[in-house]
């Protein structure tokens, strides 16, 4: 398996979705009014909160190493009957859970916003519309599934653009939603569950098509499903600890002045774009080829691809966190200055953007890393880090707050990223197994002098930029020249210093 195209694969078609995204929230910024944009996001965190631990998080984690070594070893047969038993546990587990939390979801909503008052509006409106998001658990938990069938078969060109249904439904939603509702964030919260059903439903028949379909098993609890399930409790603790960090996140964001949580929401949609791109792709694809690799006892093949996944993580990771760092302003004025978003939203935006980036490399670095560690099916690990590091959040986070409000936030965030990805390769580094090459340490040190040298002319063009006071076109217009002359220095002094070798990248993307 070619990790490098099948990294590129993934990110082209992450970005497909995401730039849908963009326009979603655009839409959303300018059009909703930002109390109920603090109420909308709050409704849909809690979802895609349990969405990432457990299902695209411990289950994908669990499932795909499993379904990988069953479809290489005894066949498409055998991984079918795997596969259709997993569906059955999965939806059932789901099924559970979401009947839990709507039922007692006012207990959730005082955990989550306890600024949101008993019997208030934007309690009731809250109490409503997250019982509605959260029904998306479900149709996400089973996506991920169907996700994984196709990453093992090497098919990631839907899985990674199935989220542009979400995104379109929710642009609709907004646009449309006067016409439906008298409050727009029920017309939004309705779309959010259509568009997990029709997402669920064409990966279900993508799956059918390129291997097998997959059905209900009433007795599903085989040894296959129970070794999945077991490897998925660490799973979900490696995975559940850094989204603890997202609640107390919240839960103080929500507490301060009106619109500090849609500024943190926006400026993480900025910050998620490379982390998407670069750190889930290159996790996803590493984790199949790992896998594979390791099961067939091809440790030096492991530890090449894993070092091709550092570098190509490092390489795309650093010139996005110096360039987005400089070009903060810029960037949240071009994306969401219009209609109810104005020049102070931008500046308390583009702050928290520059909090999050910071943390940026580190955080892709830890999404190799773990899977890294869940190829070797040692899923124990993670989670020991992981509770480090959200300690680390909530004592940064309680110590910078107070003094640089959303800032602070986000700093928390980058702080414990760092601790994360230190510690985790300080225990890969200490067992020998899978490590960083020394040529790569080279690597990684030529291209943040290469990057150091970009960043300067980023920052003396941005300068001149801010002194002309460009607006609209002309704004989008320098600030995109200059992003682009920066990564056209970047890649040419990266390549004359030896940081990397872009002809050797780009025959490798070819294969």
């Amino acid at each position: 398996m070619n990790i490098i195209k099948a990294t590129a694969t993934v990110s082209l078609f992450t970005l497909v979705s995401r730039v849908t995204g963009f326009l979603r929230d655009i839409i959303i910024a300018a059009f909703v009014d930002k109390w109920l944009c603090d109420i909308f996001i709050i409704s849909t965190k809690l979802g895609n909160m349990l969405r990432k631990i457990f299902a695209e998080g411990a289950f994908q984690a669990s499932f795909v190493p499993k379904f990988s070594e069953i479809l290489h070893k005894q066949g498409a047969k055998e991984a079918q009957k795997v596969a259709s038993e997993a569906f059955s546990f999965l939806f059932s587990a789901v099924c559970l859970v979401c009947i839990l939390v709507i039922v007692f979801y006012h207990y959730v909503l005082r955990l989550v916003a306890p600024s949101f008052q008993v019997g208030s509006l934007q309690y009731n409106i809250g109490m409503e519309t997250g019982r509605l998001c959260f029904l998306f658990l479900m149709a996400a938990s089973l996506s991920a599934l169907f996700s994984g069938i196709l990453n093992s078969y090497n098919k990631f060109v839907l899985s990674s653009s199935i989220q542009c249904i979400f995104n379109l439904s929710l642009m609709v939603a907004v646009l449309a939603g006067p016409l439906c509702f008298a409050n727009v964030a029920y017309t939004m919260s309705c779309s959010v569950v259509i568009a997990g059903a029709l997402q669920t439903a064409i990966l279900w028949l993508r799956v059918k098509n390129v291997a097998f379909g997959v059905g209900f098993k009433p007795r599903f609890f085989s040894s296959e499903v129970k070794g999945i399930a077991g490897n998925m409790i660490p799973a979900m603790l490696s995975y559940g600890v850094w989204q603890i960090n997202m609640l107390v996140d919240m839960r103080i964001a929500s507490s301060m002045s009106v619109g500090t949580v849609t500024y943190l929401h926006f400026a993480d949609r900025l910050n998620q774009l490379p982390l998407s791109l670069i750190g889930i792709a290159t996790g996803t694809s590493l984790l199949v080829a790992l896998s594979l690799s390791l099961a067939k006892k091809r440790l030096q093949f492991a530890n090449s691809q894993f070092n091709a996944s550092v570098l190509v993580v490092t390489s795309l990771s650093m010139p996005v966190l110096f360039i987005a760092f400089i070009l903060a302003p810029e960037l949240i004025t071009i994306v969401f200055k219009r209609g109810l978003f104005n020049e102070y939203d931008v500046l308390i935006t583009s702050q928290a953007l520059m909090g999050f980036m910071s943390g940026l490399p580190a955080y892709v670095l830890s999404k190799v890393f773990t899977a890294t560690f869940f190829a070797l099916k040692d899923t124990i690990t993670p989670v020991k880090i992981g509770i480090v590091s959200v300690v680390s959040n909530i004592i940064v986070l309680y110590v910078l707050s107070p003094i640089w409000a959303h800032v602070g936030i986000a700093l928390a965030t980058s702080i414990s990223s760092w601790v994360n990805a230190i510690l985790l390769y300080c225990i890969l580094y200490k067992r020998g197994t899978i490590k960083i090459y020394n040529s790569t340490w080279r690597r990684i040190f030529l291209q943040i002098a290469a990057v150091s040298i970009a960043s300067i002319f980023v920052y003396v063009f941005a300068s001149f930029i801010r002194n002309q006071q460009f607006e609209g076109a002309r704004l989008a217009f320098f600030t995109f020249l200059n992003i682009s002359i920066g990564c056209f220095l970047f890649i040419a002094c990266g390549h004359r210093l030896g940081g990397f070798n872009a002809k050797a990248f780009l025959k490798k993307l070819k294969k």
